[in-house]
């Protein structure tokens, strides 16, 4: 059966060439633009080197620290990053989590060179703890992360990545040698292969304890790290987040404190994570995701609305057809089911051309479509393509073939079906 019409779907494409291409091109469009906007979500959102945890990992990245007067009234407010005694009070110690990592924000443009040579560079630059390693999964080509030893001893030890490697040193062969960063000299203890740059908590050209940066002695919460807890499964977000509200009720219940704290809604899995851009309010999740159900719907609605048209088209020329073979007994959900059946043919075609062009746009604009909002010292984004071809890519395309064909399709079947037979027979088109 399903051999008949797949044979019937070909025969009618070559009966009306022009109108089946145009049918299969508005399909591959739709499809197209919406394969292109789930493609840049996956690769943006999804597991990427080194960022492998990101679905069992949850964020905090600011903080609202607000001053207590004598009096215990409200004061003044900061918001931004954390505070190192902070991360090591009150967070560090969770104990729902499997690991908790903390690291500073990105330092752009900063100077790299070796002692006594002209190779110089720009570059990213981040501190980390230790426990940054277990989170963030590089892959190191020679060499190691530094220890809890070396963070606790404040050690000038830095991990560089293979590009600044052979910037600077015009080799990836460079454990134990001495860089500068920031004209700050550092013993290199690993090179690791580059970072994805979508990885935006994990990416830069060098990575170092920040132990060795001299913090000011506060009683303010605020500060300039974040924290990445990484739970032994998703199952463990509510423990863990139930433990966080649960500190920071009791940090705030110390009179002895200063401030009071608040996480505004953290911490963050990695969705609200991405879409946390401001320091002072948690993002409008209800507001994005209304976004994109209402630019998916457009990205559906618009083509299958014009498909219906040149559907209902051809099955003003297939009353005869259809009338006829119902007169020797087929029956109005036998015929509809052969007409979506052909028609979805037709869609599965203009799926997979759109598929395919989607893979071709998203692989050659990459280094556009995924700079972010900051300035690359890379040669550019090195986008694998296991990134963009998926089981769940495919079975987008799947599903974007059904309700595209089912929304242009069913109506205008349904109408000639339900035509007397006498009617269908006299209408010859």
């Amino acid at each position: 059966m399903i051999k008949q019409y797949i044979k019937h779907a070909f025969r009618l494409i070559k009966e009306a060439p022009v109108l089946s291409t145009i049918m299969i091109l508005g399909t591959a469009l739709a499809v197209c633009m919406l394969m292109i906007k789930f493609m840049v979500h996956s690769v943006e959102t999804g597991s990427v080197y080194p960022e492998v945890n990101r679905d069992r990992t949850l964020y905090i990245s600011y903080i609202k620290s607000i001053y207590k007067d004598p009096e215990g009234k409200n004061g003044g407010e900061s918001n931004g990053g954390i505070a190192r005694f902070f991360v090591e009070e009150i967070l560090k110690p969770i104990e729902s989590a499997e690991v908790v990592a903390s690291y500073l924000f990105r330092q752009d443009g900063t100077p790299f060179s070796a002692p006594g040579s002209k190779n110089n560079a720009q570059g990213v630059t981040r501190g980390t703890d230790a426990q940054f390693w277990d989170v963030f999964r590089f892959k190191f080509i020679s060499g190691s992360p530094f220890t809890q030893e070396d963070f606790d001893s404040r050690l000038a030890k830095a991990v560089i990545d293979e590009d600044m490697a052979r910037k600077v040193f015009q080799t990836t062969d460079v454990v134990g040698r001495e860089i500068l960063i920031n004209f700050s000299p550092y013993t290199i203890v690993g090179v690791v292969e580059n970072a994805f740059e979508l990885a935006q908590d994990a990416y830069a050209n060098a990575w170092y304890p920040y132990s060795v940066e001299d913090f000011p002695e506060t009683t303010e919460p605020s500060g300039n790290v974040m924290v990445a807890v990484m739970a032994k499964s998703k199952a463990d977000f509510p423990e863990i987040r139930a433990e966080v509200e649960k500190r920071i009720e009791q940090f705030n219940a110390d009179k002895s404190r200063t401030h009071r704290v608040s996480l505004m809604e953290q911490p963050d899995d990695f969705w609200v994570h991405f879409n946390r851009s401001a320091s002072n309010i948690p993002p409008d999740m209800k507001e994005v995701n209304r976004t994109n159900i209402v630019s998916i719907l457009i990205f559906l609605l618009i083509p299958a609305i014009n498909l219906a048209a040149m559907t209902s088209s051809r099955m003003q020329k297939r009353y005869a057809e259809l009338g006829l073979r119902r007169s020797f007994g087929a029956t109005k959900g036998g015929l509809l089911n052969q007409v979506l059946s052909e028609s979805f043919i037709q869609s599965l075609l203009g799926g997979i051309l759109g598929f395919v062009l989607a893979v071709i746009f998203v692989y050659l604009s990459s280094n556009t479509l995924f700079q972010g909002n900051y300035y690359t010292y890379s040669d550019g984004v090195a986008l694998p393509v296991w990134n963009i071809i998926s089981v769940q890519a495919f079975l987008m395309v799947l599903l974007c073939c059904f309700v595209i064909n089912f929304i242009s399709t069913f109506i205008p079947a349904w109408r000639a079906t339900k035509k007397p037979i006498v009617e269908s027979l006299s209408l010859k088109k």
